[in-house]
C-alpha cells in the first residue's frame, strides 16, 4: 500500500512545492509544515479564485517577476481570464486566453469537448467526468521551483512558478460492470480514510510557518494507492501477467495549470523570453488501461486585449512605434524543416540557417481555419503509426535562390526545392502559432533590387505596399507581440536546447528532433475559429501505478525579444537583395532596414524584376513572389 496524496505530488505544481523546500532546505534535511505552507493550500471544494499580481518592478529579474494571473469560478474543468504582464511592453497585462478546458473529445464529435476523461479497461470505455461530484481536492501552489534534474522522468527542466492550479478527481470502477463510484462517496468503503486524509489537508492550511511537524510524516499516512494484485487464487491456467484482482481499480485525474515565469529556454537558439503555460492533465491507474482520451481546449480573445497600462500608461509596446500591429488574432500552423531538408546549409556569415520561411518551414499554412485540407478537419500531429524516417520530393516549392551563389553548392541543394523530411511520429505540423498580424507602416518610396543578375545594374522601382501584401504580414519564426504558440516537436538542426528536445523511450527532453509526447500517444488539434482550439489525445497500452501526462509541452507567450532576433534582422537585410527605401538621400536609405513588419515580410516574400529592360538591363517593374508554394498540399500532409 502507499499513500494517494504522495502520488499527486509527482505533478508539476506539486513537485515545485517540494522543489521550492529542496532549494532552501537540500534534499537532506526534511520539509516541515511550516515549509509546506508557505508554497501551497489545500481546498475540499473547487475553488473561486482571481490571481492578479501587480506589475513588477522594472529591473526584476526573471526567475523573480510574476507575470502570470487568472480566475477560477469553482468549476474544476476550466480556468478563465488568463492574463500575463509583458516585459517589453513595460509589464502592461495582456489576455491571453479567455477560456481554457480540461476534457476530451471522441474523434468523430471532435468539435465538442466534453467535461471528462475517457478510459478503456479491458475492452470497456467509462467515462470519467470532470466534476465536482467526483473531484477529491483542489490545491493552490505559490513560489514553486523545479530544478534541472537529468535523472527527473517527468519534469527535467528547471522552472520558477507563479501561483498555479490543481484539481484532483479520484474514480473506483468495478471490474466487471465499469460503474465509477467517487471516492469521496459517503458510501465508499475507505471513507474514514478519506476523511482522515483531507482533515490532516485542512490542519496544515491552519499551521504556522514556524510549525516543525515533520511534512511527509504527517500528510503521506494514507493508505489509499494500492497497485498490487490481490492474493485470490486463479481457478485455471492463465498467463502470468494477468491480474486477477477482484478490487476496484482506482483512476487518479489531475487538471493542473503551473503558470511558469520568463525564460529564454523555449525555442532553440534563445532568441526571447518566453512565460510557459503548462495546462496538463495527468492520469494514473492501479491497473493497466487499454487507452485514455484527454484533451485541452484553448480559447484566446478574437482581438488583442490590454487590460491595465502597467508601470508606464504611455508606453508604446515594443517593435510597434509606427503602429504596425493590426488587433486581430489569427492561427499560423508550421511544419519545421529537419536538417537533411533545408534549402541553406549553415552560412558563415549567419549564425545558424538563416531565417527565411522557406528555409525554416517544410511547409506552413497561414489561413488554416480557411483551408481546404485543414479548415474544420481533425488534424493528426502526433502519428504512432508513422515510425519510421520519412523523404519525399515533389509536394511543395520552397526557393531561396535570390541569397546564393549558383556556383556555391555549400549554400544550394536544389533537391531540397521540393523536400518533404519527417522523422519519426511527426504529423500533419509541428506548432501553432496564435497571435495579431501586422502591417508595414512606414513609408516604402521605392525598391532597389541589387546584383540580382550577373552584368547588370541595380534597378529601382517605386513602391507599392499593397500589390506586395504588405497590408498583412504574418510573424514567423519568433514573434514579437502577443503570440501564444504550441510547439509539440522542434527541428533537429542545430538544436542544442534541451527544453527543446522530444521524448525517448522513457522521459522527456531527452532525444533531438523526436515528438515533445510520450511514445504511446497520437495528438490531434481540432480548430474551432481563427483564435479558438482543442488539443486532443490518446494514450495507448497505459501501463499501471505511472503517471500518463497530457500536453506534457505546454504552451508559451512571448513577453521578451532577444539580441539574437536583431542579429537575425541584419542578416536577413544584408542578404536578400532588396533594398527598401522611405525617400531619404541615398546616403542614409542604405542604413534603412524599415520596421519589423518588413522584416517578417522580407521572411515569406521577395520581389523578382519583370518587364522590358533599358540598356544598362535596369528594370521598370517587379513581382511579388512568395518563396514557397504546395505544389499537392494533401500529400505533403499526409507525408
Amino acid at each position: 500500500m502507499a499513500s494517494l496524496l504522495r502520488k499527486m505530488f509527482d505533478t508539476m505544481p506539486l513537485a515545485g512545492v517540494l522543489g521550492a523546500t529542496y532549494k532552501v532546505l537540500g534534499p537532506v534535511e526534511p520539509a516541515t509544515l511550516g515549509h509546506m505552507v508557505r508554497h501551497m493550500k489545500a481546498y475540499r471544494k473547487p475553488p473561486a479564485l482571481h490571481v492578479d499580481p501587480a506589475a513588477p518592478s522594472a529591473g526584476a529579474t526573471a526567475d523573480a517577476a510574476a507575470i502570470w494571473g487568472w480566475r477560477t469560478a469553482g468549476d474544476p474543468s476550466r480556468v478563465e481570464q488568463v492574463t500575463c504582464r509583458v516585459r517589453d511592453a513595460a509589464f502592461t497585462k495582456h489576455l491571453v486566453l479567455e477560456s481554457l478546458d480540461w476534457g476530451y473529445a471522441p474523434t468523430k464529435d471532435a468539435k465538442n469537448l466534453r467535461r471528462e476523461v475517457l478510459v478503456v479497461f479491458n475492452g470497456k470505455a467509462i467515462v470519467l467526468p470532470l466534476s465536482t461530484e467526483y473531484h477529491l481536492v483542489s490545491f493552490t501552489t505559490r513560489g514553486g521551483y523545479i530544478d534541472a534534474d537529468d535523472n527527473a522522468k517527468l519534469w527535467p527542466l528547471e522552472s520558477h512558478h507563479d501561483e498555479s492550479l490543481l484539481h484532483a478527481f479520484a474514480y473506483d470502477l468495478d471490474r466487471a460492470s465499469g460503474a465509477v463510484l467517487p471516492l469521496t462517496s459517503p458510501q465508499h468503503p475507505d471513507k474514514d480514510q478519506v476523511d482522515a486524509m483531507l482533515n490532516r489537508l485542512d490542519q496544515m492550511n491552519k499551521a504556522a510557518e514556524d510549525d516543525t511537524r515533520e511534512a511527509s510524516g504527517f500528510l503521506f499516512r494514507d493508505d489509499l494507492w494500492d497497485p498490487t494484485p490481490s492474493n485470490t487464487a486463479p481457478t485455471g491456467t492463465v498467463p502470468e501477467d494477468v491480474d486477477l484482482s477482484l478490487k476496484a481499480v482506482r483512476v487518479l485525474v489531475a487538471c493542473s495549470l503551473t503558470a511558469c515565469r520568463e525564460r529564454d529556454d523555449f525555442q532553440p537558439g534563445k532568441l526571447g523570453g518566453v512565460g510557459r503555460l503548462y495546462p496538463h492533465v495527468m492520469v494514473v491507474a492501479t491497473s493497466a488501461l487499454d487507452r485514455v482520451e484527454a484533451g485541452v481546449h484553448f480559447k484566446r480573445p478574437e482581438n488583442t486585449t490590454v487590460l491595465d497600462p502597467g508601470l508606464d500608461p504611455h508606453a508604446a509596446h515594443h517593435h510597434s512605434e509606427h503602429d504596425e500591429m493590426l488587433p486581430a488574432i489569427k492561427s499560423l500552423l508550421i511544419a519545421d524543416s529537419n536538417k537533411g531538408g533545408m534549402i541553406l546549409k549553415n552560412v558563415p556569415f549567419a549564425p545558424g540557417p538563416l531565417t527565411y520561411w522557406a528555409n525554416m518551414f517544410s511547409y506552413y499554412v497561414v489561413d488554416p481555419i480557411g483551408d481546404a485540407e485543414v479548415g474544420e478537419k481533425l488534424i493528426p500531429v502526433v502519428r504512432c503509426s508513422k515510425k519510421l524516417v520519412r523523404s519525399q520530393v515533389g509536394s511543395v516549392y520552397r526557393d531561396g535562390s535570390d541569397i546564393r551563389d549558383p556556383d556555391e553548392n555549400f549554400l544550394f541543394d536544389k533537391t531540397n526545392r521540393h523536400r518533404v523530411l519527417k522523422l519519426e511520429r511527426q504529423g500533419y505540423f509541428d506548432n501553432i502559432h496564435i497571435a495579431p498580424r501586422m502591417r508595414v507602416k512606414d513609408p516604402i518610396a521605392a525598391v532597389i533590387l541589387t546584383n540580382h543578375s550577373p552584368g547588370k545594374s541595380s534597378s529601382t522601382v517605386a513602391g507599392d505596399k499593397t500589390a506586395w501584401k504588405m497590408d498583412e504580414v504574418v510573424m514567423a519564426p519568433f514573434c514579437a507581440h502577443d503570440c501564444f504558440h504550441m510547439h509539440w516537436r522542434w527541428s533537429d538542426n542545430l538544436n542544442i536546447e534541451q527544453a527543446t528536445f522530444g521524448w525517448g523511450p522513457v522521459k522527456p527532453c531527452s532525444e533531438v528532433g523526436r515528438v515533445m509526447v510520450p511514445e504511446n500517444q497520437d495528438v490531434f488539434l481540432q480548430l474551432l475559429g481563427h483564435a479558438e482550439f482543442s488539443y486532443l489525445a490518446q494514450a495507448h497500452d497505459v501501463p499501471k501505478d505511472a503517471w500518463q501526462p497530457f500536453c506534457h509541452h505546454g504552451t508559451g507567450y512571448a513577453v521578451r525579444v532577444g539580441s539574437r532576433m536583431e542579429l537575425a534582422n541584419a542578416s536577413v537585410w544584408l542578404t536578400d537583395h532588396m533594398l527598401f527605401t522611405d525617400g531619404t538621400p541615398l546616403g542614409t536609405t542604405r542604413d534603412w532596414r524599415g520596421g519589423w513588419a518588413l522584416f517578417y515580410w522580407r521572411l515569406r516574400y521577395r520581389l523578382v524584376g519583370v518587364g522590358k529592360t533599358d540598356v544598362l538591363g535596369r528594370y521598370s517593374a517587379v513581382e511579388l513572389e512568395e518563396r514557397f508554394a504546395f505544389n499537392d498540399e494533401h500529400e505533403a500532409l499526409e507525408v
